[in-house]
């Protein structure tokens, strides 16, 4: 393959990433956003593990995403949301342990996410509380996610679906 045809695969792979992200988003909407939210999209954020390429489709699909958050979270969620995704994918895709890398999404997301909503004023409680109820639906979808990927890890013909790149033989 030449350079060109390499851009483009890769261009390709993550449009395809970016729209599975907003399609899954959107489908779940009414757990997507909000305090409680289970945001099935991220179920995507340990493709990172197995290829660095997949940061940039999984940010711009939460980007795309946050332009449904309601009310005033939606420019709170476009910074901190995306920022969160991107942070939490960049140290998922440098990640060698697939566990270690399970706990950067469910730490950082939250974390900023919580900004957005204290910022906002529309919920009352401590930023503390709402980092906790966030963190209860991240770590529920990336639990679901680690144990997708410990099956994805074990057959050949997935890993090579997903286009792992590295940690292809990562056992645990």
């Amino acid at each position: 393959m030449n350079d060109n045809q390499v851009l483009i695969r890769r261009i390709v792979k993550n449009a395809i990433v970016l729209a599975l992200y907003v399609v899954l988003t959107f489908a779940s909407y009414p757990v997507s956003f909000g305090l409680l939210q289970f945001r099935v999209s991220e179920l995507l954020v340990l493709l990172c593990f197995f290829n660095r390429d997949y940061v940039i489709g999984i940010t711009l699909g939460c980007l795309l995403s946050n332009l449904g958050s309601p009310g005033p979270m939606m420019v709170w969620d476009l910074l901190f949301g995306t920022l969160g995704s991107l942070l939490s994918c960049l140290l998922v895709s440098f990640s060698k342990h697939l566990g270690i890398a399970a706990l950067f999404p469910i730490i950082i997301n939250p974390l900023l996410v919580a900004v957005g909503f204290k910022v906002t004023g529309e919920l009352s409680g401590s930023y503390w509380w709402f980092v906790g109820m966030i963190m209860i639906g991240e770590a529920t979808i990336i639990a679901i996610s680690y144990i997708l990927y410990l099956f994805i890890m074990k057959k050949e013909a997935m890993l090579n679906l997903i286009d792992a790149k590295r940690n292809r033989s990562f056992k645990w």
